[in-house]
């Protein structure tokens, strides 16, 4: 919105640089770059401000599948429910109405060379740094440029960072081997079935609910799961 020099200058060269990397030309990566910045550009102006998009009454908007397929007439909706799993009878939230019928609207083919752009940067940015150390490169000069950072993880804290995004669950389990004992798990469990046991002597003394209501709250109560790890 503020077209900011330096921001969009470094944001245009780090998308002209992955296009590059990705096999196209100087000249063709710097002409997709600008139909790309102009196609975001325009998905911008739809888009919730900072402050709506706390508001749940402007992000929760129920979408049924003939609802995205009337959004949507250029694109094949029933093969992709297929492979899916989605249903014609589900819904889907969509929370940036704006923006979805936005990119709706310019999902057609006179945006053809511009969509293909869109889904080459989108591999590039997510999957660029497991090709080789140049996409690396290039996302840490657009962070030092937008947002003045410096210095680089090392090979190993990379490592460590795509395990641990990767299979966050193993890596919490080896965690919690070595730094949270059976005792501690214990503890902490013997806490929550205290409070749990206090909330419920507290339902029984409340004089504003009904006997039948308490029954109901209590049994609401004993369905808490805990988990401790």
């Amino acid at each position: 919105e503020n077209e900011d020099v330096s921001q969009k200058a470094a944001y245009t060269n780090y998308l002209k640089t992955l296009l590059v990397l990705g096999g196209e030309t100087e000249e063709k990566a710097a002409a997709d770059t600008e139909s790309y910045y102009a196609f975001e550009k325009e998905l911008s102006q739809a888009m919730l401000n900072i402050e709506d998009m706390y508001d749940v009454d402007k992000t929760y908007n129920i979408y049924g599948m003939e609802d995205i397929k009337k959004l949507y007439p250029d694109f094949d909706m029933q093969s992709l429910l297929g492979t899916s799993g989605l249903k014609e009878e589900d819904e889907i939230i969509v929370s940036d109405k704006g923006t979805t019928e936005k990119f709706a609207e310019l999902f057609n083919g006179d945006n053809l060379e511009v969509l293909k752009t869109a889904a080459k940067l989108n591999v590039l940015i997510g999957y660029g740094n497991v090709l080789n150390d140049e996409f690396t490169a290039a996302a840490e000069e657009y962070s030092s440029s937008l947002l003045g950072t410096e210095g680089t993880y090392s090979d190993e804290e990379k490592n460590i960072g795509a395990v641990v995004s990767l299979l966050p669950e193993y890596a919490d389990r080896l965690y919690a081997q070595q730094y949270f004992s059976p005792e501690a798990k214990a503890d902490v469990e013997k806490m929550v079935n205290d409070i749990i046991t206090v909330f419920e002597k507290r339902i029984d003394k409340l004089e504003w609910m009904s006997a039948e209501t308490k029954v109901k709250a209590k049994s609401k109560l004993s369905k808490i799961k805990v988990k401790v790890g």
